[in-house]
């Protein structure tokens, strides 16, 4: 190693910067594959041999990784901090702790080092750029577009519909450092880049993710200057529309009449992206010009505001102003 005695640091042999946005996950791969060891031993070597692929690391952001890339890096506190889904706290999420099923992160479902559920998305375009990378945003319930690239994301393979893992492109090598490129999938080999669905420039879609890119960037809306608030209704909206529950669906029902849309669902706790996308688009449609077109759909219905209320606490006072108006 390198030492720089000035900033008492002892920098890993080959170092690379993490990328704008990008996951820790993601950026250990990378250096791990820079330092010609495969992210288990890069692990076991510098990080103590603390356990990475059989947890969900970008959301734990552990105190021994962050004291050992502040040891072994140039990178600040703050820096180190960005590689984590903990950046996203108060912005997406509030709350002391995060819990095995945080609102507006989604879940991967680990079992071991296997993913079961599509909670990492990824855009195909952004992949093909000079340095593959997975982004922060990518693990965001309320992601479904790239704007930099203008398409939809994706949150599995095409050809397999296997989840996407990238930490897997490691199998099946075990005297050799990771050699795949992040755009093919772990499973089957297919190339993710051949997956890119463009998206015109006026469409809702790309309406809704500049509303949502800029709440995050901006840690506010027009609506509340509290993202997180904001966050929460647009999550319990969409989960209220996602719901299969014969005695429970009633702002389902009224919101698929007023629109004549049929909303799509699986019946499962962790939804597709294709079905977050559609209740993700129609909550959008009732957030805008708030509160008018919420008042349109649901004043003169028999929804009741134990529907919203019951399943939420702290309700931001502009959102419980308008539900104290139903019956």
């Amino acid at each position: 190693m390198k030492s720089l005695e000035k900033f008492n640091k002892k920098i890993w042999p080959a170092y690379v910067n993490p990328e704008k946005n990008e996951l820790f996950s993601s950026w250990l791969l990378r250096i791990s594959k820079e330092n010609l060891l495969k992210s288990h031993s890069f692990s076991k070597f510098y990080f103590n041999n603390f356990p990475i692929w059989n947890r969900d690391i970008d959301k734990l952001y552990p105190s021994i990784i962050v004291s050992k890339i502040l040891e072994n890096t140039m990178l600040s506190s703050d820096d180190i901090k960005e590689l984590f889904l903990e950046s996203y706290r108060d912005i997406i999420f509030t709350g002391r702790e995060f819990t095995s099923y945080t609102p507006g992160i989604l879940n991967i479902g680990i079992n071991h080092r296997i993913r079961k559920l599509y909670g990492l998305l990824c855009c195909p375009s952004c992949l093909n750029n000079e340095v593959s990378y997975f982004k922060k945003e990518w693990r965001l319930f309320f992601s479904i577009a790239c704007l930099k690239c203008n398409c939809l994301l994706i949150d599995r393979c095409q050809k397999c519909s296997k989840p996407i893992s990238f930490h897997r492109l490691e199998n099946g090598h075990k005297n050799e450092i990771l050699k795949t490129p992040f755009y093919f999938c772990w499973n089957c080999l297919h190339d993710y880049r051949e997956n890119i669905v463009p998206i015109p420039n006026n469409s809702h879609i790309v309406r809704y993710q500049k509303y949502i890119d800029c709440t995050i960037d901006n840690k506010s809306n027009d609506l509340t200057q509290y993202s997180f608030m904001f966050f929460k209704i647009l999550y319990l909206l969409s989960t209220k529309l996602l719901t299969t529950g014969k005695t429970t669906n009633r702002i389902k029902l009224t919101v698929e009449d007023f629109f004549n849309y049929s909303i799509t669902t699986n019946n499962k706790i962790n939804f597709s992206l294709h079905e977050r996308k559609e209740a993700l688009l129609i909550s959008f449609s009732i957030l805008e010009n708030w509160p008018y077109q919420f008042q349109n759909i649901f004043k003169s219905s028999n929804v009741r505001r134990t529907d919203f209320s019951r399943d939420i606490k702290d309700i931001p006072y502009w959102f419980e102003k308008e539900i104290l108006n139903l019956h």
